[in-house]
Order: structure tokens, then C-alpha cells, then sequence
């Protein structure tokens, strides 16, 4: 697995987390998966629709 897939898993449970939370601990969940993203993106990380279009 790589580094920007290790982050991508990362943001998508923070996300799985925020959907079950409320208030402060939804924030806090939502601000954590939008810096995994992040980090996933400078990893090298690019999700598949975004793939194929760069490929075209």
C-alpha cells in the first residue's frame, strides 16, 4: 500500500466516524478526513475518475 492510499484509508474512516458523531466530535472528524485527503493528494494519491480524465 502506498503512502497516499495509507492516507486516502485514513480520511475515509474519519469520515466514517464524523457521519456517526455530533457536534465538536463531527467537527473534529470532518477537519481530520479533509487533512488525510490532503496528505493523499501530496502523496501522489489520485482517485480513479480523476485518473481517467487526466488520462484522456
Amino acid at each position: 500500500m502506498t503512502k497516499g492510499e495509507e492516507y486516502q484509508k485514513r480520511a475515509l474512516a474519519a469520515e466514517a466516524h464524523a457521519e456517526k458523531s455530533l457536534g465538536i466530535t463531527r467537527a473534529h472528524f470532518l477537519e481530520s478526513a479533509k487533512q488525510w485527503h490532503e496528505k493523499a493528494r501530496e502523496a501522489g494519491w489520485l482517485p480513479a475518475a480523476e485518473t481517467a480524465r487526466r488520462s484522456r
